[in-house]
């Protein structure tokens, strides 16, 4: 393997071992994976397996990304460089008369998923190093991720943090992963769900 293949294994070690609730694990593989500039893994889709985003999320949107994205782009106008929105234009029976926005970042039946990146591994090095006590080390990672957010016309850069917390870094996965399909992931370590409690004993809370 070259040293990219490498970095990029750790990562997704790294991934694996927080999951799994390995922490000093998770981070000697997190600091031995991807790196600021490396390039993401993404999964491309052909003609004949189209990204089930566009179609669920996005033209038909069946799944509607939770309000709490359109409320960071709302605090944080910069935010839509990495939670992309627009507003939907097929309305559903329960949502005439209430504007709604569905994900942008898969605006394709072929646009490609990352399935993993340096952000994602820079986030996992950030939560290991706050639970070890190292906020000024995770606050660095943290804000290296906020800087590499692209840029939105005509707003400001999105600001650095000057401190960070597991509760912030919780807040920025979900923003930095957003539409990745890792969510479920973090919810179910964190026990820290976006819906009732009574839909917790049937499918969704294991899906």
């Amino acid at each position: 393997r070259n040293d990219y293949e490498r970095r990029l294994v750790n990562s997704f070690l790294a991934r694996i071992h927080l999951i799994e609730g390995r922490r000093e694990e998770c981070l000697r593989a997190a600091q031995l994976g991807l790196r600021q500039g490396d390039s993401p893994l993404r999964l491309y889709y052909p003609e004949t397996s189209f990204n089930i985003w566009f179609d669920n999320a996005g033209v038909n949107h069946q799944i509607i990304p939770s309000p709490r994205y359109r409320t960071f782009v709302e605090n944080e106008p910069a935010e839509a460089g990495r939670i992309p929105l627009r507003r939907g234009t097929n309305p559903l029976p329960s949502l005439t008369a209430v504007p709604y926005f569905v994900q942008d970042k898969y605006n394709t039946d072929t646009s490609p998923i990352d399935l993993m990146t340096w952000q994602e591994n820079s986030l996992m090095i950030a939560e290991m190093l706050v639970l070890q006590n190292n906020s000024a080390a995770a606050l660095v990672e943290v804000n290296r991720v906020r800087e590499s957010v692209p840029r939105v016309p005509g707003v400001p850069a999105l600001a650095t943090r000057t401190t960070t917390n597991l509760d912030s870094i919780k807040i920025e996965r979900q923003k930095q992963l957003f539409a990745t399909g890792l969510r479920t992931i973090d919810q179910r370590r964190f026990n820290d769900w976006h819906f009732p409690a009574a839909f917790r004993d049937i499918a969704w809370y294991h899906l």
